[in-house]
């Protein structure tokens, strides 16, 4: 009885466990499965991560720096969106100066080829003018004409100046001859009235003329005696 009892015993263990190892079986297969669904699933990400087994040794580190790497370009990203945002205002600001200097290059642009054109007119309308030459050319002929006038000028001005000097020193000298021919004739004159008089020791005038008292009587209405006489 006791030796049954035993290989009852036995073969319920022996049972238990090959249910047991049954089941740990299936948990086996089922957790393969899912190992192999799990590999199929991340190999799209674990190919753009670089890795291509997905057994290979320190997988699960490299991983793990992968995350922290995305994690940490995720924090740096929201900072600049979030700085990004705060700078909107100066950045249309911005936009704004950015399309105003456009229009004004466009503008500047335009009136460059307006007077490009009116310049090319111009040239067009000038070209039978000053037989077709370079206004450059005329404006020294010019220039040099005026220059050669202005020195003549200046040489007509320093001719005049020496004429003037030259007049005034005559002038001088002319002026300087009358009062010393009006010297001579007072002196003449002096001289004349210390004479005496041709007639009876009478004295003469300042002028040389004898004094009233000996007067030829024609003055009166009387011709002198010898005058009479000699006529």
């Amino acid at each position: 009885m006791a030796h049954r009892g035993t290989r009852e015993r036995l073969a319920v263990q022996q049972a238990e466990t090959a249910q047991e190892a049954a089941l740990a079986e299936a948990r086996r297969t089922e957790a393969a499965a899912r190992r192999d669904g799990l590999a199929l699933a991340l190999a799209p990400a674990l190919a753009r991560a670089g890795e291509d087994d997905p057994a290979a040794p320190g997988l699960a580190e490299r991983l793990a720096a992968t995350v922290s790497a995305v994690g940490a370009a995720r924090t740096g990203l929201q900072a600049a969106q979030e700085a990004l945002s705060a700078l909107a205002p100066q950045l249309a600001a911005a936009r704004r100066d950015s399309e105003t200097a456009t229009a004004q290059a466009q503008s500047a642009a335009q009136a460059a080829r307006d007077r490009d054109g009116a310049w090319a007119a111009l040239r067009a309308e000038r070209a039978p003018l000053l037989d077709g030459q370079p206004t450059a050319l005329h404006r020294s002929r010019f220039n040099d004409q005026r220059l050669a006038a202005q020195r003549a000028q200046q040489a007509a001005a320093a001719d005049l100046a020496t004429a003037q000097a030259a007049l005034a020193a005559a002038e001088a000298r002319a002026a300087e001859t009358a009062r010393a021919a009006s010297l001579r004739g007072r002196h003449r004159a002096a001289r004349g009235r210390s004479r005496p008089c041709r007639r009876a020791g009478g004295r003469r005038d300042e002028r040389g003329r004898a004094c009233g008292a000996h007067r030829p009587a024609a003055r009166h209405g009387r011709a002198p005696a010898g005058r009479s006489a000699r006529a």
